[in-house]
């Protein structure tokens, strides 16, 4: 018989549900790189486990072992200790202000300051990028129970093009005011009321 993605609109149904959450973790991903640091970034985005654990006892009829406990104990655990030394070595790299000169001071602060904040909403972009990957993984065991294999490159193809839109909608919508300035049309004015 035909397989549940043999049709493309069969495709349209879970790439719409899976291409938010698809959206989401990349979206995330990248800008926590510009707000912590890498290693930080690449150790909370692999609580992905976590998270996937998480959504699969609340979508999937799949029974908690202590093994996978003990295993998501661990996790974060380890997660903790790196958010902490993210958020505490946040202000670390900058020079201790001795109070020679009488600006110094407050500017280190509020350097040091902006800078442990920019850690922690790293950090927890971060989290929000491995909690999003979770969801889209089970999400994808949830909308294709069957994985066809000939299918499935189409069906990321769809998630990727419908992940893309909230980005490429406003080029497309501005594009053709763009092309029209830098082409250098004409102005248009209205009617003088002397008609």
């Amino acid at each position: 018989g035909p397989s549940a993605l043999g049709e493309p609109r069969a495709l349209l149904r879970p790439a719409c549900l899976l291409a938010p959450s698809y959206f989401c973790l990349n979206y995330t991903y990248f800008l926590s790189l510009d707000m912590t640091s890498v290693s930080s970034t690449m150790i909370l985005a692999a609580s992905t486990g976590v998270w996937t654990l998480l959504f699969t006892q609340i979508l999937l009829p799949e029974k908690l072992t202590r093994l996978r406990l003990a295993t998501v104990l661990v996790s974060l655990l380890g997660m903790s200790l790196v958010v902490s030394a993210d958020v505490s070595a946040g202000g670390s790299d900058e020079p201790a202000a001795d109070g020679a000169e009488g600006g110094a001071a407050p500017a280190a602060a509020a350097a040091a300051a902006a800078a442990a904040s920019a850690g922690s909403s790293g950090a927890l972009l971060a989290l929000m990028s491995a909690a999003a990957s979770g969801a889209y993984m089970v999400l994808l065991r949830v909308c294709v129970p069957a994985e066809d294999a000939e299918r499935m490159p189409a069906l990321f193809g769809t998630i990727g093009t419908l992940a893309r839109a909230p980005l490429t909608w406003r080029a497309a919508a501005l594009g053709p005011c763009v092309c029209t300035l830098l082409a250098g049309a004409p102005s248009r004015s209205f009617p003088s009321a002397g008609l």
